[in-house]
């Protein structure tokens, strides 16, 4: 985990660094954004936001606890953390929705599914890959048709 520095910003100054952040990864076109962003974060700082995103992702598809654990290998605590924030701010919920509606990361979890559905759907846990599988199932015959 990363370390935070005991000395706090005052919060007009973390205000006006946050929105330059903001900005600056606004502004630039995709491989600059791709470079500041390596700048900034190291590789285990990315790897954490992009399950915590994940996990947000994987809960409003509906998936459990188990599921999320084993394939995105987050603690229960910190999904746990992720599903409160997400019912206790309906912004944050829409916000997730939205991503959903992406069509890159809406690919991305039919990938993900894909791979685990080939895993098998045995044990605790189940039944949401095996919907999942339905699902990728009808819409695979949909294309064909």
């Amino acid at each position: 985990m990363s370390q935070i520095s005991h000395w706090k910003l005052r919060p007009e100054i973390w205000q006006q660094v946050f929105e330059s952040l903001i900005d600056s990864l606004n502004k630039v076109g995709k491989n600059r954004r791709d470079l500041l962003i390596s700048f900034l974060l190291t590789p285990t700082e990315k790897v954490m936001i992009a399950k915590r995103m994940a996990a947000a992702l994987l809960l409003e598809k509906g998936a459990s606890y188990q599921d999320i654990y084993q394939s995105v290998h987050l603690s229960p605590s910190t999904i746990a953390s992720i599903k409160n924030r997400l019912e206790e701010n309906e912004k944050y919920r829409q916000l997730v929705k939205g991503l959903l509606s992406i069509r890159r990361i809406d690919d991305f979890f039919s990938k993900l599914a894909r791979e685990f559905v080939k895993l098998g759907t045995y044990g605790k846990g189940n039944k949401f890959w095996r919907e999942i599988k339905r699902d990728l199932d009808r819409e695979a015959r949909s294309k064909i048709l």
